[in-house]
């Protein structure tokens, strides 16, 4: 998996993207399957993603609980 550091504006490079939905806080990621697994470069982008605009949105995931669990403690 590949992914990138989001800039100002939201662009993106690489399988994951992340894009401001309003304002300063909130931005839906897409371009990532939580259920596959993540790489360690793909956790941290979604960790900045989560520090930078407070609430991420993964739209159309398939997660169960223990997927949800996994997820998580990543």
């Amino acid at each position: 998996m590949t992914t990138h550091t989001d800039t100002a504006d939201g662009t993106a490079a690489g399988g994951l993207e992340v894009r401001p939905v309003a304002g300063h806080i909130g931005a839906e990621i897409t371009g990532v399957d939580l259920a596959a697994g993540l790489d360690d470069t793909a956790v941290a982008a979604i960790r900045a993603a989560v520090l930078r605009w407070k609430v991420v949105f993964f739209r159309g995931q398939r997660l169960d609980h223990a997927g949800h669990v996994a997820f998580a403690r990543r």
